[in-house]
């Protein structure tokens, strides 16, 4: 299952048991997998056209009515056009639920016009503001599950892309780094491994399953390897992460988004609170350019240089 169709089922899951529940959309209910509940609760569904702007407005109303809205759009439109009313709503703390669809550069067909590539960037650094970014369905499930219990403004990534669920909890912590790999049932410790570990990637959304097959193909060059699911941006766990960069000899993030800012610039703000010699820090995103076009996912990810095979070179190329 994608992101986006976990999302949009569980939002309808939800809505059967909370009447607070309502959902809206610029014109892109079947993009972003709310047709279903469009149809299940049309007094709860509002479609505004192409006016995001406007539509932001109207959930911050409907959420000083005391509903849960869920504002839904393309990522590149919410937050991108909507950073104004967004700040707004984060600046009253009102209970409004932000999914940003196809998001980073899953928007293969689309292009650069559609991808979004600063989104992390915008909302971590808007005061009262939640950010998630989903590895899988089960991740985003278990966010949506999550974000309902906030009482404030959330953010949630979201991708057109299909992911393959990932071995890990069939929970999600707000706030936590999840080992994926290897994986460790039950382990809800964040104490860091005394013996150094050479390499540990911290991944967000749907680079996880990259990261995965990155550390799988360097374990098989006798290369030990964790990963870890930063699926919790705002909150983020900064004690493990300072213990990360004390018990490895390289630390390595992977987004689909800008390096600038993203998750790459959370880790780097982190590693300079620690104040004694730790691991070094290789960010790997996209790095200064917007997205382009083209036939398939994965061509377009190796191009950007965000695929296995150029990450483990990457990594190979710093510890040698």
């Amino acid at each position: 299952m994608t992101i986006r169709d976990a999302i949009g089922q569980t939002i309808l899951t939800l809505a059967h048991e909370d009447e607070r529940i309502v959902v809206l959309t610029a014109d892109l209910s079947q993009s972003l997998r709310v047709n279903q509940f469009r149809q299940t609760y049309p007094k709860r569904f509002f479609d505004v056209g192409v006016a995001e702007q406007n539509m932001a407005g109207i959930a911050a109303g409907l959420a000083l009515s005391g509903k849960i809205p869920f504002l839904m759009s393309f990522a590149v439109f919410n937050p991108g056009l909507n950073l104004s009313m967004l700040r707004t709503i984060a600046y009253s703390n009102l209970n409004v639920k932000i999914i940003g669809g196809h998001s980073g550069l899953s928007n293969t067909g689309d292009g650069a016009t559609h991808q979004a590539l600063e989104d992390i960037a915008i909302m971590r650094t808007l005061a009262n503001m939640t950010v998630l970014s989903p590895a899988d369905e089960i991740d985003a499930k278990y966010m949506i599950q999550q974000a309902i219990k906030i009482d404030g403004p959330v953010y949630i990534r979201s991708t057109r892309l299909e992911t393959p669920i990932l071995k890990h909890q069939q929970i999600f912590d707000l706030g936590k780094l999840e080992q994926i790999y290897p994986f460790k049932k039950l382990d809800r410790t964040t104490s860091a491994d005394p013996k150094l570990t050479p390499v540990i990637l911290i991944a967000t959304g749907v680079m996880n399953h990259t990261a995965v097959e990155a550390a799988a193909k360097l374990q098989e060059q006798a290369l030990t390897v964790q990963v870890f699911n930063a699926s919790s941006i705002k909150p983020i766990d900064r004690t493990k992460i300072k213990q990360i960069f004390l018990s490895s000899r390289l630390v390595v993030t992977l987004e689909d988004h800008q390096v600038a800012a993203g998750l790459g610039g959370l880790i780097a703000e982190i590693a300079s609170e620690i104040g004694q010699p730790h691991a070094p820090l290789l960010r790997i995103g996209v790095e200064n350019r917007f997205g382009q076009s083209a036939r398939t996912p994965e061509e377009l990810y190796a191009t950007y240089g965000l695929d296995a095979n150029t990450i483990i070179t990457k990594i190979l190329d710093q510890i040698e």
